[in-house]
């Protein structure tokens, strides 16, 4: 069994082993080193193992875990064997949650190809035992709720009451106000996360005159920025153009397009009774409870609102729109096209509009060919049989 509290990492300076392990958890890498220390940075890469950073964040507290366990209870390690993975899981079942079951096969599978092992403890018995756990934690679980939409229609609304009264003098617009539109607006034609707006600076906004363009940091599924540009564009169908609206916010509050980097999700800093930019971010609670109220002052029921609201608004108004799946994915920056199907909220006027199409005389039913002897007999014996049934 490994020494877990011995290391001989002062004598490869620069060596980082995955998850925190000693390099004897990891010998033929140790012999390496052992025979040409010079080569520290190219073992380095060659541990790191096939996985995204984000991933072996992931697996370093079940890995780190797990190395514990079996330290207390005896077992070898990392050349564990499947009853020694068996019985960790087993001791983990109703103390941990299901993203640790769905997360614990992959880790501990990790740990065998980074350590060199030939045979594989995590066997179809013990995939078997975590999937059943899986099954029995995910039928008591609560389902989630999908997130409510906000319609443009709304927003629209809220522009008109707050915004277009004052657009010549943005200093008469609630503060407060302002700044939850600005998020609506930014959010709902980007289709973007709270947290990813939330990075915002006015360096990311870039007005080029038909159109405002967003690069954000980073976005949720779009981890090699491919999708980072988004844009805000000139429309004439809103009780305020949106380009206009967001240089009246910028202007407002002293900020600069392509400016020195001052947060478009600050808190606000009073002086003189004058509402500026202060000093860190908005919070999402805080964010969500300011837009509520926004909405309950003018009549909106707000409370079924979430920072989610927009991306889903968003997505539900250029779905009912027709645009197309595909171009829709392509901006939300999704994998797939199924995941926009989540976003969606089928609206009301969806619905109508889909209704209204529906044929009323479609080839292949009952009566298609039109009046008959035969399918004037299939409507009466219906009224009969009707007849018969609503007497009792």
């Amino acid at each position: 069994m490994v020494d877990y509290a011995f290391s001989f990492f002062q004598h490869f300076p620069g060596l980082v082993t995955p998850y925190g392990l000693p390099l004897e958890c990891f010998p033929q890498f140790e012999n390496i080193l052992n025979s040409d220390p010079k080569l520290v940075p190219a073992v380095n890469i060659m541990l790191r193992g096939a996985v995204a950073a984000s991933t072996a964040r992931q697996y370093k507290p079940i890995i780190v875990d797990f190395r514990d366990f079996c330290r207390t209870t005896g077992n070898c390690f990392p050349y564990f064997t499947e009853q020694a993975a068996l019985h960790y899981v087993a001791t983990k079942v109703g103390v941990r949650p299901l993203g640790f079951f769905n997360t614990v096969s992959a880790a501990l599978g990790q740990l065998q190809v980074i350590s060199g092992r030939q045979d594989s403890a995590i066997t179809h018995t013990f995939r078997a035992a975590v999937e059943a756990v899986q099954r029995d934690m995910a039928a008591r679980k609560p389902p989630v709720k999908k997130a409510k939409g906000i319609s443009f229609k709304i927003i629209n609304a809220l522009l008109q009451l707050e915004v277009a009264p004052h657009m010549d003098q943005p200093y008469k617009i609630n503060p407060y106000h302002f700044r939850s539109l600005f998020r609506g607006v930014v959010c709902f034609f980007t289709l973007a996360r709270f947290e990813d707006f939330s990075k915002l600076t006015d360096a990311d906004f870039q007005d080029n005159g038909d159109h405002i363009l967003v690069t954000y940091k980073t976005r949720k599924n779009d981890q090699f920025g491919d999708n980072s540009a988004h844009a805000i564009p000139v429309r004439k169908d809103s009780a305020v153009c949106p380009v206009r609206f967001v240089r009246a916010f910028f202007f407002r509050f002293q900020l600069r397009f392509e400016g020195p980097g001052t947060p478009v999700n600050f808190r606000f800093a009073r002086n003189e009774g004058v509402y500026g930019v202060g000093v860190g971010r908005l919070c999402r609670s805080n964010a969500t409870k300011y837009f509520r109220d926004l909405m309950l002052k003018h009549g909106f029921d707000g409370a079924a609102f979430s920072e989610k609201s927009f991306k889903v608004g968003g997505v539900t108004a250029l779905l009912d729109a027709g645009e197309p799946l595909e171009n829709v994915q392509m901006l939300g920056g999704w994998k797939s096209a199924q995941t926009v199907l989540y976003y969606r909220n089928a609206s009301l006027d969806f619905k109508v509009g889909v209704a209204s199409r529906m044929p009323l005389n479609s080839r292949g039913q009952i009566g298609a060919a039109g009046p008959s002897h035969r399918a004037s007999g299939v409507g009466e014996a219906s009224e009969e049989h009707e007849t018969e049934a609503g007497g009792d």
